[in-house]
């Protein structure tokens, strides 16, 4: 089974391809829609010292068109250190993605999660 999504990051509205097609059968499906579609986006940040900063962001994107529902979310927590210009950062990170199709000519679900610590680097300017 090969499942594949494009999006197009120079637009400001959503387009999505998606094309999927199963060896063992022979049976491909292609999709591809430019509905308006938002993702609900929260960033914070919260000064604990005089070096130290608590970064926080979630991402939140619901999808209900055709015969294809799913969600696809982002969920992120940092402790920075301020050295300067720079800053690193410890953090843990979130992603999980499921979709849904109902279609009678394909249906499935395909479900993805991915957790763990993240190390980052950050230039101020």
């Amino acid at each position: 089974m090969i499942f594949k999504t494009v999006s197009d990051p120079f637009s400001f509205k959503s387009r999505t391809k998606t094309e999927f097609f199963a060896q063992s059968s022979g049976q491909f499906e292609e999709s591809d829609v430019s509905p308006l579609l938002p993702v609900l986006d929260a960033f914070g940040s919260v000064r604990l010292g005089s070096k130290t900063t608590l970064v926080a962001e979630a991402q939140i994107f619901r999808m209900d068109f055709n015969n294809y529902d799913g969600t696809l979310n982002y969920i992120r927590a940092e402790l920075q250190y301020d050295l300067g210009a720079f800053a690193l950062g410890l953090g843990y990170s979130f992603y999980g993605m499921k979709l849904r199709s109902n279609k009678d000519s394909l249906s499935g679900e395909i479900e993805f999660r991915h957790n763990g610590p993240s190390i980052s680097a950050a230039f101020r300017f």
